[in-house]
């Protein structure tokens, strides 16, 4: 009876050591499986990581200058944990980022599309859609950008100073309306006509039609949005006394068409028309749909410096103090004065304003916006798709 009871035993010792041995390998290759599988998604991860990581410093670098950056590759050889090949397309209000992440061996492809919050009109003291009259004295520091012809009105050195760059698409003139001629071009290094033959200046294919896509450019949809947030979104006008509640705190002002809907300039009747009658002094952002009108002074005292020379001024009488667009017609009466940039589509009589540009105004973002672009989509790219 003992050996058949150790006979049993022994059996059993056996039947268990292969069923732990069984279990135990089973247990080994599902570890070894997992393991591999866990390694292999780090290294997707990775892979995601460094493109993600190649968006970001690419959208860093194109900070101020977006609507600027070419078209064009990237490569991206310095990251710990892999590199990037990143494909720029610039589609005029936005840019396409293609990026491929690369991270031992693993491919991942992220796009995105980044939305311009900050126009080239921003970089301008003035933009016009029409013609223009440039009186001395009337723009500080700055550029002024016409669409039309560009009349001097006075004494042209006194009109034209050195921290003035004036881009035309159409032709010069002195107030008798004469031409300016090759040894006028010569003589002020400044003054560039892409309407001229005679002008030397090489205009880019594009320049004058670039501000056509001005209306893009800008994302309305996020203006109105923070506009009521701050309580300053408004439809047709500005009634006068809502105008004089604003107080002087940095904000975007949007006056909206009359019903709100698409702004076009072949539709007058849904213009805004905003006129300011009052000595007001106003900060950040002032977006009017339609015609924008200001009359007598301002009443803002503001510290201008041009970070480029040094040169410095304390400025009494300014209204404004930012960044103005002005779909219509622009006009301002009496001795008002505006730090910034302004943007208009004509302006009255084509007199300017005098503007003083805020030299750091082209390496910020617009007023009341704490960032230069927007990231409007994200989608990731199955990499063995692309491979097929």
């Amino acid at each position: 009876m003992q050996c058949y009871s150790r006979g049993y035993s022994t059996v059993f010792l056996i039947l268990m050591m292969a069923v732990l041995m069984i279990f135990s390998s089973s247990t080994i290759f599902l570890i070894s499986t997992r393991t591999k599988k866990d390694v292999r998604m780090r290294v997707i991860y990775s892979a995601r990581a460094v493109a993600e990581a190649a968006i970001d410093r690419t959208i860093w670098k194109m900070k101020g200058n977006i609507a600027n950056c070419p078209s064009g590759a990237i490569a991206y050889n310095d990251f710990s944990d892999g590199s990037a090949n990143v494909m720029v397309e610039n589609l005029g209000s936005k840019i396409r980022i293609n990026a491929c992440g690369i991270s031992r061996g693993e491919k991942r492809k992220i796009e995105v599309i980044v939305v311009n919050l900050m126009p080239n009109e921003l970089q301008n003291a003035i933009t016009s859609f029409s013609s223009v009259k440039l009186l001395p004295g009337k723009i500080k520091w700055g550029h002024l950008y016409s669409s039309g012809d560009v009349f001097f009105d006075g004494d042209m050195a006194e009109a034209i100073t050195n921290d003035i760059q004036v881009y035309s698409s159409g032709r010069g003139y002195f107030s008798d309306n004469k031409k300016l001629n090759p040894d006028d071009y010569r003589r002020f290094t400044n003054l560039h006509f892409g309407g001229d033959f005679e002008d030397s200046f090489d205009i880019l294919s594009d320049f004058p039609g670039r501000h056509s896509l001005f209306y893009d450019a800008l994302n309305w949809n996020v203006l109105k949005e923070k506009a009521r947030k701050s309580g300053s979104y408004f439809r047709g006008t500005i009634p006068r006394d809502l105008f004089l509640a604003l107080n002087q705190e940095e904000k975007i002002i949007f006056v909206d068409t009359i019903d709100g809907k698409e702004f076009s300039q072949n539709n007058f009747s849904n213009r805004a028309s905003v006129v300011i009658d009052e000595p007001v002094f106003q900060r950040g952002c002032l977006i009017v749909l339609g015609d924008l009108k200001f009359k007598g002074s301002g009443s803002g005292k503001v510290y201008a410096e041009n970070y480029q020379t040094g040169e410095h001024r304390f400025l009494e009488g300014v209204f404004f103090s930012g960044f103005i667009h002005c779909a219509g017609r622009f006009s301002s009466d009496g001795n008002g004065k505006f730090f910034g940039s302004i943007f208009a589509s004509s302006f009255e009589n084509g007199q300017l304003p005098e503007v003083w540009y805020d030299t750091g105004l082209k390496y910020q973002p617009i007023p009341c916006f704490s960032e230069v672009a927007a990231i409007d989509s994200w989608r990731e790219i199955n990499t063995e798709q692309t491979q097929k």
